[in-house]
């Protein structure tokens, strides 16, 4: 198995372990009819893992059946085009950083004020350049949010 297709079968199997793993307690919250909210603690996180779990699932069976992995040309192949500037070779470090500043972040300053910036930080990150698509994107999704969350299922934001 070739080393970049042994990584993504590992992955997929830690992803889909921990998802199945975390069930257990989230099928211990209280229901919807349980709380006085239309929908109960258990609800969202139960979904998102179970979704987690088959996605991670479909992936690991790809993963195994497929041939599309090559390897990597060695560094005195790569051309000066293939070279990545430093925030592609790091993305997985701003973005994991963001997360940790956003976490902090939305305890002061609360989800309307934190989200649209987090959303723009992490979308730059991952290479959208469009300053107007960003911006719009990321406060119409965030009004969206706090719309159904807050008036539709009766669940306060932070």
């Amino acid at each position: 198995m070739r080393t970049l297709k042994a990584r993504m079968v590992l992955f997929c199997l830690i992803v889909l372990v921990t998802s199945l793993m975390l069930l257990v307690p989230t099928m211990q919250l209280p229901s919807g009819n349980e709380v006085t909210t239309r929908i109960g603690p258990r609800f969202w996180p139960f979904w998102i893992l179970a979704l987690l779990a088959a996605g991670a699932a479909v992936q690991l069976v790809l993963s195994l059946f497929s041939n599309a992995y090559e390897e990597r040309p060695s560094k005195k192949e790569q051309t000066s085009s293939d070279k990545l500037t430093w925030l592609q070779a790091n993305t997985h470090i701003v973005v994991f950083v963001a997360t940790m500043i956003y976490l902090y972040a939305m305890t002061h300053f609360g989800y309307l004020i934190t989200t649209p910036i987090f959303a723009c930080v992490v979308s730059f990150a991952l290479g959208e350049r469009n300053i107007k698509r960003l911006a719009l994107t990321t406060l119409v999704a965030a009004l969206i949010v706090a719309v159904v969350f807050d008036f539709l299922l009766e669940i306060p934001l932070p």
